[in-house]
């Protein structure tokens, strides 16, 4: 029996408990599920990514790369915003530098740091001018920062105002909001591409796990977000629930600090790694669910390479090296967040100290680990996640392992080399061998542990169909929700 303080769903309708509020509105201040699936609804960026994470047309019909400097962009001709204004270049060329000024709060300033100025054609074709070549700026423009929003409204009534009630061009328009209680969204029924099969969202915050899969189980939602595996059986088996799953464009990884004592040394960080068993712990904590990595690179990004085998689990041969490596029981100071209830963290310390090693444990809030990768304070090796949002090794291992990235706990200077020379080119054939040879680089000297990509799991309705797509992008778009 629905309680009665319970929010009526009506058929059409998706009620989602949410595990995070969205706070913002304009697509430039907050990442996390709901709020990248919410920024998707409200808009459009010049390119888009389809179910399987390929980069195809959105609000631009074509692009072409003019010379190693210019790309430019057809628009899509009679494409409206939700007010009914049309969108045109001039509201192309400002989204772009609103998200890279300060001044608008966006936390994704750098994504467009490669853009020397942006160029009107016409009302319809733009011209992007990079100081130096950008093969990805394409797969960039295909979510934030590169969502588009209208000039015009945005300057009339400034950015708190548009926080409020945002005007964007996606399948689904603002409705109302309060704030901690209630997000609603209505489908755009003049949409260019296919409008939603759901009449409209409802977002109910729901930070609480088990009062999520409680309002799923009452019937108060139809779809909650961040369930937990521990959680599985409990949805996937319930008389009208279900557990759906998503494919994430980011990898589980345990990231070193090769700067500090014994962790300097390769044969130290090749034993953690030898250390890891990566098929049993997919078995034992994920039940079997994971695509357990050969590299940093995932399947659907660019450069992979499928003829990596997996990452050896040789505990002897990780003693021989610790020996080798003259490791006499020092300290090694292992940071984490606890983000679920599989247990990951203590079972990979057991791993590591089953060979020798002097494992210390130290959880973070996470106040305190996003202080810590912001300044680079991490003091040993620290578990994490990073979205590759352009299916290329330029978004995560590039940004993050270049000099000044936000990762940068390794140097190695032929990777660094082939790295710079990679994001400076537009020839791909260069940029895949370079990008090839940093891999292998990467898998001998182990900066990262690479573990698996894991999907992510909804619980849902059994009378929704839904298959989520990689990323949190176009979740509830036409070709992804439908009503049984």
């Amino acid at each position: 029996m629905v309680p009665a303080t319970a929010v009526a769903v009506k058929r059409g309708t998706l009620t989602w408990g949410m595990s995070l509020e969205v706070v913002n509105l304009e697509p430039w201040g907050r990442t996390g599920p709901p709020n990248l699936i919410t920024y998707r609804g409200l808009y459009d960026g010049l390119t888009m990514r389809d179910s399987e994470y390929r980069l195809v047309p959105g609000l631009a019909e074509s692009w072409t790369l003019l010379n190693d400097t210019t790309w430019q962009f057809k628009l899509r001709p009679g494409v409206k915003f939700h007010n009914g204004d049309p969108l045109t270049a001039e509201d192309i060329k400002f989204s772009i530098e609103a998200s890279r000024d300060p001044a608008q709060k966006t936390i994704f300033a750098t994504s467009f740091a490669t853009i020397d100025r942006i160029d009107i054609v016409d009302p319809l074709t733009v011209n992007l001018v990079t100081k130096a070549p950008d093969g990805v700026l394409p797969g960039k423009l295909s979510m934030y920062p590169g969502y588009v929003i209208p000039q015009k409204y945005f300057l009339k009534v400034g950015y708190d105002a548009f926080n409020r009630e945002p005007i964007g061009s996606g399948p689904y328009k603002y409705k109302s909001r309060t704030p901690g209680v209630r997000l609603e969204l209505e489908a755009n029924r003049s949409y260019w591409g296919t409008p939603p099969n759901a009449d409209g969202i409802v977002m109910l915050p729901r930070p609480e796990l088990a009062g999520r899969i409680a309002a799923l189980k009452t019937g108060e939602v139809n779809i909650i977000d961040s369930v937990t595996y521990d959680q599985f059986d409990d949805i996937d088996k319930g008389p009208t629930t279900q557990i759906v799953r998503g494919r994430t464009a980011a990898q589980d990884t345990v990231f070193v600090n090769a700067t500090v004592p014994m962790l300097n040394n390769k044969l130290v960080r090749q034993a953690l790694s030898l250390s890891i068993d990566r098929p049993g712990l997919n078995k034992a904590l994920y039940r079997g669910s994971q695509r357990i990595a050969t590299g940093p690179v995932m399947p659907f990004e660019f450069a992979f390479d499928a003829s990596l085998p997996p990452f050896p689990f040789d505990p002897n041969r990780a003693k021989a090296l610790l020996q080798q490596a003259g490791y006499g029981n020092e300290k090694i100071v292992f940071e984490y967040t606890v983000l679920g209830a599989n247990n990951l963290e203590q079972a990979l310390a057991e791993g590591w100290k089953s060979v020798g090693l002097n494992i210390q444990l130290a959880p973070l809030d996470a106040a305190t680990r996003a202080n810590k990768l912001a300044q680079k304070t991490f003091a040993g090796i620290f578990t994490g996640s990073f979205v590759s949002l352009y299916a290329d090794p330029d978004s995560v291992i590039w940004r993050t392992l270049q000099p000044g990235g936000s990762l940068r706990y390794w140097t190695n200077t032929e990777f660094d080399r082939l790295g710079a020379e990679a994001a400076a080119s537009v020839r791909q054939e260069l940029r895949k061998t370079n990008y090839q040879r940093m891999i292998a680089i990467m898998i001998d000297e182990m900066p990262w542990l690479s573990l698996w990509d894991t999907p992510i799991l909804f619980g849902a309705a059994r009378n929704l169909d839904f298959q989520p797509g990689f990323a949190y992008t176009g979740e509830f778009g036409a070709d992804r929700l439908k009503f049984r």
